[in-house]
């Protein structure tokens, strides 16, 4: 895809050379954990469509960062398989699951486009952000909050000849998330490494598309590269002083910028674990952050 961008080599150095961008991806930070302790948690999830919270007493396990890296490799291979490239939007209409940070994960280390899609959406909203980005695979829940997405997405395929696949968290078939893109261990295979080497992206290229509100017209979509993202991260967390002793809890939307960036990205560059809570319920929030010891 050709996206119009001309992001100027001297704009790029000066940034990086008064230390506003930190020229890094987000799988260099992964790199960082891993090499630290591969067995740190990273992702506990409080599902409420399956009433528990994977980690806890609900059922279910936390997701650790080595989890994490190899999930998200299998699921890159995956979307190799499926035809995905450099410069391809995945978009992602997902609740705060873990499957979210993953699926970016798979996305960042193939060069493929993560667009980021709330679960409030439905066709009129859906038609256009989907048609406009050239979304090449979707992944959505079976079921959140009492709605079916796979009858909504299906409705619309016809009007959207760029969406070639169409995955379902907890579906059923051929097209279920897990059955379709998880089911075959990839990241096992002698060539998987040499792959994902070979497509992987550089802090400049677009990896992010996610929409505005669209408040005074048609919701536009802002790009965003690794440094753009991770560099205001950056002074982020050092205005905070964040740092490996904390802990994230997030309740807004993934799929809204301020979950994508302090619930996605920074638990990964501090190298701690977030709780996502996937539905707004104050008495369990409070819960949450008190018995996982919460600090952002």
């Amino acid at each position: 895809m050709d996206l119009g961008v001309i992001l100027p080599q001297a704009r790029i150095d000066a940034l990086v050379s008064v230390g506003a961008w930190p020229d890094r991806t987000i799988l260099d930070y992964l790199g960082d954990v891993l090499a630290r302790d591969p067995e740190l948690p990273a992702i506990t999830t409080y599902n409420g469509e399956v009433g528990g919270e994977t980690g806890g007493e609900g059922g279910g396990e936390t997701i650790s960062y080595g989890e994490l890296d190899r999930l998200s490799r299998r699921l890159a291979l995956a979307l190799i398989n499926l035809g995905v490239n450099k410069g391809d939007v995945v978009s992602l209409q997902l609740p705060n699951w873990w499957q979210f940070t993953a699926m970016h994960l798979a996305c960042a280390r193939i060069g493929a486009i993560t667009n980021p899609l709330m679960p409030i959406f439905r066709e009129r909203e859906l038609s256009f952000m989907l048609g406009f980005a050239e979304s090449k695979v979707v992944i959505a829940p079976h079921v959140f909050r009492g709605f079916e997405y796979k009858p909504m997405i299906e409705s619309l395929r016809g009007d959207l000849p760029n969406l070639a696949h169409a995955f379902y968290v907890d579906g059923a078939g051929a097209d279920d998330f897990a059955t379709a893109l998880l089911a075959e261990p990839l990241e096992a295979g002698r060539e998987a490494d040499a792959a994902l080497e070979a497509r992987r992206p550089t802090p400049n290229d677009v990896n992010e598309v996610i929409y505005t509100s669209g408040t005074t017209g048609q919701p536009k979509g802002v790009m965003h590269t690794a440094n753009s993202t991770l560099g205001h991260l950056s002074a982020w967390i050092e205005h905070h002083g964040l740092n490996s002793g904390d802990k994230v809890f997030m309740a807004s939307p993934l799929a809204h910028q301020t979950g994508f960036l302090y619930a996605i990205l920074q638990p990964i560059m501090l190298g701690v674990e977030v709780i996502l809570l996937d539905r707004w319920d104050a008495p369990t929030g409070v819960e949450l952050m008190q018995k996982h010891g919460c600090t952002f």
